[in-house]
């Protein structure tokens, strides 16, 4: 991994030290380790790449839930500063920090960032200690990290511990918390949480460097927000990803203290008229499933941004227009790079496989963070909150979970207006901006009955009444096709139906390649005016899933320029 990429483009800074590299390392075989941080770890370990990974020189598939990282530090290769912050990409899942013996603080989430200050705990000579448990329980957001080895081939070795960078970054006496970018056609909005500041100078500018707009706040708000209006706007798409860069400099009576860069474009999406309309005009969603899993490397590329680069490339070349980022929340570098090269993504939260009220805490904790972390960038249309009801199977049932997942809709979309959002990825929607739907079918009759009902109410909501109905529902359908629409939810008559899942060579008998098959469900897609856009299974094989158009080491199955050919075949639907 090149340590000379800032981990952060949509906060970065120009004062920072790079953490990643070798690390000491010792497996906590009991969990009691209590007093660790205190002597040397055994072995070591590379960081930003997690235990199971070949690339952390670990490799082992089924290790201990806890384990001990320490790092030694030299007060003289800090950046200039006066004060001084530890940022972690992400622990998976929980971490408990120490510098120089003094406990530093806790987090709990295996996908989302976290900081603390050092300022006061730093000596000349430092040593950094993090302990870190993956619990491996049903109640935590591990997406498609398996809980039991082979229970089933759709799950993959689990990741655990450090997996993204480590970084150390410096302030003068006054420092920017938080920024959260979001955009119209004609503005950028700035929200930001800072801790001191006399004034605050928000500027943007265009591709070549040209100032677009500038504002200059004095006595700003801890938390307060701004709209900058552009001038002669350049909007953002897939095929003119333009971007513009927005510098937020904090300044107090000893001059600038801090100074943040990041980059958006300008760009609204919404779900109308049985349509997604990217700039006021239709598109249609030509997308590819995405894992995040890597050779080598297991959650993180061993090449770095040129690993991340090279998969968008590719999906590109092959015609999609973008990806659906599937429980996994990816590295916020593969987000700036997709907005660079114009590549859609949905943002799906990792399921837990067990809900309770705890469990929503933690949950929402997790989504916020997610959200304000990557909300702003251009390419990110949507967030799916959950995938085809794991951990919530008692929606099926209990009206209480169906008003939950109503009441969190709502909550994300008065928070994140610029995001479209996707309640329950598949099916048993309860209200969604995306009426998707996910199918393994190879009979091409009953695909076209699928499609046929969509937007007939009757035919699009399924009904219960006791426990025992529902879970034969669940596992009757579970690998071909559900109702789109729960019993307490209902078609509003502006959602896009879309298939968010298709393809999955293997889960069914064929004779047919998967390239066949792909153009085979397209063509028959394209008598079907109500579908928005695709998304097929998928773009490279993963451990038990061999049904990519890659292979894992990304080398193309079929020719690129063949598939390519088949997703022009769809064009957008346009409003009737």
């Amino acid at each position: 991994m090149s340590d000379k990429q800032y981990p952060r483009p949509d906060m970065e800074r120009d004062r920072w030290l790079s953490l990643d590299g070798t690390w000491e390392f010792e497996f906590d075989c009991r969990g009691n380790g209590k007093d660790r941080h205190r002597g040397p770890l055994a072995g070591t370990i590379r960081v930003p790449f997690c235990i199971e990974s070949e690339a952390s020189g670990i490799g082992i598939q089924d290790p201990p839930p806890v384990s001990w990282y320490a790092k030694n530090l030299s007060r003289k290769d800090l950046p200039r500063g006066k004060r001084f912050f530890l940022n972690f990409g992400a622990v998976d899942y929980e971490a408990t920090v120490w510098l120089n013996g003094a406990l530093l603080g806790s987090h709990r989430g295996g996908y989302t960032p976290f900081t603390f200050e050092i300022t006061e705990r730093l000596a000349d000579n430092n040593r950094l200690v993090v302990r870190a448990n993956d619990p491996r329980t049903r109640g935590t957001l591990r997406g498609k990290q398996y809980l039991w080895k082979k229970l089933s081939p759709i799950f993959y070795t689990p990741a655990s511990g450090i997996w993204q960078p480590v970084h150390i970054h410096a302030t003068g006496s006054s420092s920017i918390v938080k920024m959260v970018l979001s955009s119209t056609l004609d503005a950028i909005m700035v929200s930001w949480d800072i801790d001191g500041g006399d004034r605050m100078v928000i500027e943007i500018a265009g591709s070549k460097g040209s100032i677009a707009a500038i504002k200059e706040i004095r006595k700003p708000q801890m938390s307060g927000s701004a709209t900058l209006v552009i001038k002669h706007p350049h909007h953002w798409s897939v095929d003119d990803p333009y971007l513009y860069t927005v510098t937020v400099s904090l300044h107090d009576a000893e001059g600038m203290s801090d100074r943040v860069v990041s980059r958006t474009g300008l760009r609204t999406i919404e779900a109308k008229d049985g349509s997604i309309v990217l700039n006021g005009d239709p598109i249609s969603l030509k997308m590819i499933l995405v894992q995040g899993y890597f050779p080598g490397g297991h959650y993180t590329p061993v090449d770095g941004l040129e690993g991340y680069e090279r998969d968008i490339l590719l999906i590109k070349a092959m015609g999609f227009n973008g990806i659906r980022m599937h429980q996994k929340i990816e590295d916020p570098r593969f987000l700036h790079l997709c907005d660079r090269h114009g590549l859609l993504v949905w943002t799906e939260m990792p399921s837990p496989f067990l809900f309770s009220p705890v469990k929503e805490r933690q949950y929402e904790d997790e989504l916020w963070d997610v959200l304000d972390r990557d909300s702003g960038h251009a390419s990110n249309m949507a967030v799916v909150l959950f995938n085809e009801t794991w951990g919530i199977f008692d929606i099926l049932w209990r009206s209480k979970r169906k008003a939950y997942i109503r009441r969190l809709y709502e909550r994300v979309k008065d928070r994140y207006p610029h995001l479209l959002v996707v309640d329950n990825s598949g099916y048993d929607h309860v209200m969604t901006d995306i009426a998707d739907i996910h199918h393994y079918l190879a009979d091409e009759a009953k695909i076209r009955k699928l499609y046929a009902g969509l937007g007939d109410a009757r035919r699009m909501t399924m009904r219960f009444f006791k426990i025992p109905r529902a879970l034969a529902y669940l596992i009757l359908t579970h690998k071909f096709s559900r109702m789109p629409y729960l019993s307490g939810g209902a078609y509003r008559g502006f959602e896009p139906f879309m298939v968010s899942e298709f393809g999955g060579a293997g889960f069914y008998k064929t004779d047919k390649t998967m390239l066949e098959s792909f153009t085979d469900n397209v063509r028959i897609m394209k008598e079907y005016p109500r579908l928005a856009g695709y998304c097929l299974t998928q773009a490279y094989d993963v451990e038990g899933e061999q049904n990519g158009l890659l292979t894992f080491r990304r080398e193309p199955k079929y020719g690129i320029e063949e598939i390519a050919e088949v997703n022009a075949l769809l064009q957008a639907n346009l409003p009737k």
